[in-house]
């Protein structure tokens, strides 16, 4: 439990308590357009073009971070332990993790000249990763500190299945949205499920089971 009683945790989850905050205060209507993502597009068609660069950085280190403490749920049900050195790695992974999936998509973009579905996979996924860290960041605070900490132990694996369960439909939403689901050529099904959608995460997990 080294990691979860240090300061480090704590100044993390005000980080993302105060981004949440920030997005209600600044514009209410946003935060209600992002929480009813999964059942309408009025989120993605109101936003990201207007964003700007600084908010653009603030959140996605917040999706990072948040990512990073779901992540390191898994490892604490691995190894039951966690040092902040096993954290950091777990970040930089995420952080590599998030970078080639967005290179993917614009390689993706590239090669079969989809501009227009790969902007549309790009703002939908980013929006999943919002939702999913906004969802969660409420949950993970209270289960860190109620009864002092010892709720994580008993509850980390669990919570690690459900957010891993809400990021599957996140998934299933956007590329319900995409229409990729009625792509008849079964050649691309494989390649966009095998190449973008499966193999990043074996790798991730992967390289989580080796830093462990």
């Amino acid at each position: 439990m080294a990691f979860y009683l240090n300061d480090i945790h704590t100044i993390i989850l005000f980080f993302s308590i105060f981004m949440a905050s920030l997005l209600m205060f600044n514009n209410k209507d946003r935060l209600l357009s992002l929480l009813e993502y999964p059942f309408n597009q009025k989120y993605s068609l109101l936003y990201h073009r207007k964003d700007s660069i600084l908010f653009i950085v603030f959140n996605s280190i917040n999706v990072l971070l948040v990512f990073g403490i779901i992540i390191s749920f898994y490892l604490l049900y691995l190894q039951k332990e966690l040092s902040i050195q096993l954290f950091l790695k777990s970040i930089i992974i995420l952080l590599l993790f998030f970078t080639i999936k967005c290179i993917g998509i614009y390689f993706i973009n590239w090669a079969f000249e989809l501009n227009d579905t790969a902007k549309k996979y790009y703002y939908g996924y980013t929006t999943s990763l919002m939702f999913c860290t906004i969802i969660f960041t409420p949950i993970i605070f209270f289960i860190s500190y109620l009864y002092q900490g010892s709720m994580i132990i008993n509850l980390s694996f669990p919570l690690f299945i459900l957010f891993a369960f809400t990021y599957f439909i996140m998934k299933v939403v956007l590329i319900s949205r995409l229409n990729l689901f009625k792509i008849h050529l079964i050649f691309y099904n494989i390649l966009y499920l095998c190449g973008l959608e499966l193999l990043p995460y074996v790798i991730l997990f992967e390289l989580l089971r080796i830093v462990n």
